[in-house]
């Protein structure tokens, strides 16, 4: 995990948390904050902490996006007649001339807690295309952040759990469950394999660099955890190869997560005979955000939960308090467990 440093000033702590978050520059947000940074040195403060960061020089966001920060922020100094200085000039210029087609780049999730001289910083490798390979799984999704931010407030869920997630794609619900809360393991598993090969390398770079750049407050004292008290895997589980002996392999198994893996009819027998083999080997409820693209989708996936004896519990979607994810698009948290006999 990486740690966002913050500043004395509430303004380029915004600022920082927009950028780092790629808040749309066309918000209104934006003109208030850079009403506050016009000066030549509030300028050169913003662009060390945004596009000219260690962070974002050595893990770069969208291009695209920082170029257009810089453009928007260039045309607001000069309307308000603000001189703009050769440090915004320069990291523009930069940004110019590098190329644009990359097929991946970086995203970044602060984690907002209190005040405090920095942030938790979760960093994953993405595929620019949706739709990539094949797979669906190269990016992260709008359920993965409620998720995270679910388990974030609803701990009693998660705390000295075995967790399994499905379908974890690049891993930001996992390394922010396994990294901030108390569970005592988690397992992260999907079946191409483009996305085995990014997941492992996100979760490599953000395990590795637990303590990088870490304040005086540590992870114990935002959400009551060690940051390295979790034993994190990354393991291959094809769901149409799924069966009772294959998950014993896996070990013990208290809870299983999963985020936006109801999108296909075609996978809810293999998704649901999944669950139904962990559940013969002990595991005890699975908890499941959906983002609402489809209804009908849902509610015939919730219908075959029931004709396979499957309770489903809908949960209270979380308001984003640590983590920032659209909301345009309804989220659904559901919990599905056997019928109790």
């Amino acid at each position: 995990m990486f740690w966002l440093q913050l500043t004395d000033d509430p303004y380029i702590n915004k600022a920082i948390f927009n950028f780092f978050t790629m808040l749309p520059v066309v918000s209104e947000l934006w003109k208030e904050l850079f009403d506050s940074v016009s000066s030549e040195e509030k300028q050169e403060e913003l662009i060390g902490r945004t596009v000219g960061s260690e962070l974002i020089l050595k893990f770069p966001i969208n291009v695209s996006y920082q170029k257009r920060f810089l453009k928007v922020y260039i045309d607001y100094l000069e309307s308000k007649k603000s001189i703009v200085g050769d440090a915004v000039y320069n990291a523009f210029g930069r940004l110019v001339a590098l190329p644009v087609d990359s097929s991946f780049y970086y995203v970044h999730y602060p984690i907002k807690f209190k005040e405090s001289e920095s942030l938790p910083l979760i960093i994953l490798k993405e595929n620019i295309n949706i739709i990539s390979e094949g797979t669906t799984g190269l990016r992260t999704w709008q359920a993965s952040l409620a998720l995270a931010e679910w388990a974030l407030q609803n701990r009693v869920y998660v705390e000295k759990k075995d967790i399994l997630e499905l379908g974890s794609g690049i891993g930001l619900t996992g390394l922010i469950v396994s990294l901030l809360t108390k569970s005592s393991k988690y397992i992260l598993t999907d079946c191409h394999p483009s996305v085995l090969s990014v997941l492992r390398e996100n979760v490599k770079f953000n395990t590795e660099t637990i303590n990088k750049g870490k304040s005086e407050l540590s992870a114990n004292d935002i959400f009551g955890t060690n940051l390295d008290s979790c034993e994190i895997e990354v393991r291959e589980l094809s769901w149409e190869k799924t069966t009772n002996d294959s998950c014993r392999t896996f070990g013990s198994v208290d809870c299983i997560l999963a985020a936006d893996v109801v999108y296909d009819s075609d996978l809810f027998d293999p998704l649901l005979n999944t669950l139904l083999a962990f559940f013969e080997n002990g595991t005890k409820e699975a908890i499941i955000a959906y983002t609402e693209r489809n209804s009908d989708t849902l509610s015939n996936f919730w219908k075959v939960c029931g004709s396979k004896n499957l309770a489903v519990d809908f949960l209270t979607t979380p308001e984003p308090l640590h983590l920032t994810w659209q909301r345009d698009i309804p989220i659904i948290l559901t919990r599905i467990h056997r019928y109790s006999v």
